[in-house]
């Protein structure tokens, strides 16, 4: 379970790792070209709108926070004509960006999972399962946006017959998620420890809105009255299959992540629908194991 030091979450790459605020300025930037505003301090907006999406209970923020990221967007330009049109619905340079970003840091801390000891590894982890459900809600976007711009029926007929609540659902899942870790990285940046079972508890929350959007018969139990314990090892798995699925690696180096033995790591990834694959993690361990040849 994460704990003591922190995991270097926001900048585990170096120098060169993207910054989780790209997005969010840009769309503000945005905003300032279309609307002729001027905003003299963007980087105190984005914390302001984190703060007042963090500050909402999570059973309403994962239903709402785009309603409430709309308003804070109103009282700053006077108008959200242009945040209607830009996000999340239609293509946007910042809606792109978010994608690009989300596949870049993904990789980079599935990487650097694999190599740190065992707290900053768990750490990673849990960040890389906000991510995870994160992306799935951003691709449920970009999905129903071509889905909308094709002449083609060759989209699943639960995509295509969402409902414009449906859709915010979606849109609050990624700014929830988003406000989330962004908090978290700028803790971990000003040397803080961060909170581990809030973006644990999130996770849970961002997943369940997303499969709900789409099926509203699944049942989930009460997120509440999981121990924090068990929210952070949830996790952990879901970050672990992230890694098996982005890196290719074997069970055991899956198991050895997700802190499972290997049997339990292949259930996990079956009741998952992926499919478990056996051998070494490298070509230098391949080549350091039995000589299969010398009979």
């Amino acid at each position: 379970m994460p704990s003591g030091g922190s995991p270097n979450i926001g900048n585990g790459g170096g120098s060169g790792s993207v910054d989780p605020s790209q997005p969010l300025f840009l769309l503000l930037q945005q905003l300032e070209t279309v609307t002729s505003a001027s905003i003299d301090d963007p980087e105190a907006l984005v914390d302001d709108l984190v703060q007042d999406v963090l500050e909402l209970p999570p059973e309403e923020r994962f239903e709402r926070a785009v309603e409430l990221v709309e308003e804070r967007l109103e009282e700053e330009f006077g108008s959200t004509d242009i945040f209607q049109a830009t996000f999340p619905l239609a293509p946007a340079i910042a809606f792109e960006l978010l994608q690009r970003f989300l596949d870049e840091w993904g990789n980079e801390i599935a990487e650097n999972a694999l190599r740190e000891e065992r707290e900053q590894k768990n750490g990673l982890l849990v960040l890389l399962a906000a991510i995870d459900v994160l992306q799935d809600a951003v691709e449920a976007l970009k999905v129903v946006k071509e889905s909308d711009e094709s002449e083609q029926e060759i989209y699943p007929e639960a995509v295509t017959d969402l409902s414009e609540r449906d859709l915010y659902r979606l849109g609050s899942v990624v700014f929830s998620l988003y406000a989330r870790i962004y908090r978290e990285v700028q803790a971990d940046q000003r040397g803080e420890t961060p909170d581990f079972a809030a973006l644990a508890t999130d996770v849970l929350y961002g997943e369940r809105t997303t499969v709900q959007v789409f099926d509203a018969e699944v049942e989930y139990p009460e997120i509440e009255s999981i121990r924090k314990r068990d929210r952070i090892h949830g996790a952990i798995n879901r970050g672990a299959l992230r890694v098996y699925d982005e890196l290719d690696i074997s069970t055991a180096r899956g198991a050895e992540l997700a802190e499972l033995t290997q049997n339990e790591f292949v259930e996990l990834l079956e009741s998952n629908g992926m499919r478990p694959e056996y051998g070494p993690d490298s070509v230098e361990d391949f080549y350091s194991g039995p000589d299969l040849m010398d009979e």
